[in-house]
């Protein structure tokens, strides 16, 4: 896969942990799909529900946002209300929701 100086800075590290992590997945995945190169994104949508998620899914959200990642292009999600959901899955709702948030 073809990348610009940018994208392999990126994928070297030189921006940080949550950017050289998504760098990782993203080539990986163009890879998987034997892209030639990068597109660009202007939007994003992001899932918040644990049912979608999963605990895995939670806890990397955890880790980027604990690790300094941030959006850089217009990212949306569900409104969900994590009040209400029964025992500690309504706990780790709420987690990802305000993780999200950072």
């Amino acid at each position: 896969m073809r990348l610009t100086r940018k994208e392999n800075e990126m994928l070297e590290g030189k921006y940080g942990y949550a950017v050289q992590k998504s760098m990782e997945i993203l080539v990986s995945l163009g890879e998987c799909y034997d892209a030639k190169k990068m597109i660009s994104a202007t939007s994003s949508h992001l899932l918040n529900s644990l049912s979608s998620i999963g605990k895995g899914g939670a806890l990397f959200i955890q880790e980027m946002a604990d690790q300094g990642g941030k959006f850089i292009i217009l990212s949306t999600t569900e409104s969900l209300n994590p009040f209400g959901i029964a025992g500690t899955v309504g706990l780790d709702q709420q987690d990802i929701v305000q993780t999200h948030a950072k």
